[in-house]
């Protein structure tokens, strides 16, 4: 959300609404979080009823009045953008015309006068949607802390041999509901992912960050263990800092199917192979083609 709310404006700092991620309602099979983006040093600005939920807690209610608002935005001359209708305010040099085009342009649609303001809610889980600000948002997303001591000391393995970053998810994925939506990924695609990975580079050292580390032990008992190196849980970091600086620092990267995987390979500067999920979804006929960059590996 942030990264395509941040290209669409042009560097401009977007306005955040936090009053979802605040709200503790009750939700069977959820998982809470927190903001995070303060990692790259981006606070705000906020909303007005985003810093009363942080400061002022309380379960559905302001969740509700920000809900009530929406509702009532067009009368300010407010739009929501999501997935769906991105290319009725944002042209593709490439598709211009087209249905789901991406705004890689960011130039105003000729038939749509464009809002007062735009309200970015959704997904937008595609580097298309700031596909021509990279740069923007590379700048942006930038650790606001040195690494920790014990990330240093990894940092410095990965930096000095063919390392290769392999991201196990886990879980909250496993659950019922989140595993009708997404695939369970197993042996079967990180042995063929591997297998990518030694053909290029024979003296590979994988480096495995999870949040599941039972089941990242299980799924990769095939790779000899002279050659495999989990980062403990210890070395998270600052909120999963230490993980993320870790994947995106390794020369080459298998992803799972996770947004954290995704801005984990994203962020990396070395020009090693990135390896990502062909199947990201259980629906098997859900498209998928602009969800990675095309220089990517899926299998």
């Amino acid at each position: 959300q942030y990264a395509a709310a941040l290209a669409a404006s042009n560097g401009a700092l977007p306005i955040i609404n936090t009053v979802y991620l605040n709200d503790r309602t009750p939700r069977r099979g959820f998982t809470y979080r927190n903001f995070d983006l303060d990692v790259f040093g981006i606070k705000g600005p906020r909303t007005f009823l985003s810093k009363i939920s942080e400061n002022l807690p309380i379960p559905g209610a302001w969740l509700a009045v920000d809900m009530l608002s929406q509702r009532w935005q067009g009368l300010f001359d407010v739009v929501t953008v999501t997935d769906s209708n991105w290319s009725k305010y944002f042209l593709d040099r490439g598709k211009q015309g087209k249905d789901n085009g991406w705004g890689s342009s960011f130039t105003p649609h000729s038939a749509n006068r464009m809002p007062k303001a735009l309200f970015f809610d959704d997904y937008f889980q595609s580097h298309k949607y700031f596909e021509g600000a990279e740069d923007i948002v590379r700048h942006a997303f930038q650790f606001s802390r040195e690494p920790e001591p014990e990330v240093s000391e990894i940092l410095s393995q990965v930096r000095n041999c063919p390392s290769v970053s392999v991201n196990v998810r886990g879980g909250d994925y496993l659950n019922p509901q989140n595993s009708q939506i997404f695939t369970t990924l197993g042996s079967s695609y990180y042995q063929k992912a591997v297998e990518r990975i030694l053909d290029k580079e024979p003296g590979a050292q994988f480096f495995v960050t999870t949040n599941d580390l039972a089941r990242a032990k299980e799924v990769l008992s095939f790779i000899p263990s002279v050659k495999l190196h989990f980062v403990p849980d210890s070395v998270s970091g600052w909120k999963n800092t230490g993980h993320l600086r870790i994947m995106s620092a390794c020369q080459h990267r298998i992803i799972a199917n996770s947004t954290f995987g995704w801005w984990g390979a994203w962020l990396s500067t070395t020009h090693g192979l990135t390896i990502a999920p062909k199947n990201w979804f259980v629906e098997e006929d859900r498209n998928t083609e602009d969800l990675t960059p095309n220089h990517w590996l899926r299998i």
